[in-house]
């Protein structure tokens, strides 16, 4: 599922779920932003499910994204990841009071290709829970200048 070509693009109370029988392994449940090519920034998913996808539940890539409210567990990739690349920076996510369970690699993951990886993140207030041994809670890279991470359980 993909939010697209707007700025301030919202996605809410909605579902992508069980992409590994559909669409085979590494298919994203939700990925919002795609600003090298779209111009995409400040977009929002809120109160939606990323369940038992083949990649990650909820990708952002842009600037101002938001992730709140969201539930994302049993993933073959990240809970939530804020990407960036070279050519599509990204800054600003906001990613808070989600609810983030048995993803095989993170509750929360910073990534980039060929670029600088997204500063001044904003992790506040996740559930993160983890049951997998090859799983961590937080990833990151370059020290994530400017971010705040607090409250995350």
């Amino acid at each position: 599922f993909g939010a697209g070509r707007n700025k301030g693009g919202k996605v809410e109370r909605s579902v992508a779920r069980d992409s590994t029988e559909i669409a085979g392994n590494g298919c994203r449940g939700f990925w919002l932003g795609f600003p090298n090519a779209f111009g995409e920034d400040d977009v929002e998913i809120t109160r939606s499910k990323a369940l038992r996808n083949g990649g990650t539940g909820i990708a952002m890539q842009g600037l101002g994204c938001r992730a709140v409210l969201n539930e994302s567990g049993g993933n073959l990739g990240a809970g939530v990841v804020s990407a960036s690349s070279a050519g599509a920076a990204s800054s600003d996510h906001l990613v808070a009071f989600n609810t983030l369970r048995d993803n095989k690699f993170y509750a929360w993951q910073s990534d980039v290709w060929e670029g600088v990886a997204c500063p001044r993140p904003r992790v506040i207030g996740n559930l993160m829970e983890l049951t997998r041994t090859d799983s961590a809670g937080l990833m990151l890279l370059n020290a994530q200048l400017g971010g705040v991470f607090a409250q995350n359980i």
